[in-house]
């Protein structure tokens, strides 16, 4: 088995898109908005940014 995708929501999807890319020294490899969908590719494995509700 591998991993392959890990999704995550974000209320503001631009704030957590910087957190992300100064964090793991990448930048975005695809953004979709609408429907408020951002991706990482982290060598294989793509982090999934979801714009979602507020807490």
């Amino acid at each position: 088995m591998r991993l392959i995708q890990v999704a995550q929501r974000a209320h503001d999807l631009q704030r957590a898109a910087a957190f992300y890319s100064q964090l793991l020294g990448v930048q975005p490899a695809a953004v979709y908005d609408p429907p408020g969908l951002l991706f990482f590719d982290l060598d294989g494995v793509r982090l999934l940014l979801e714009r979602g509700a507020p807490p």
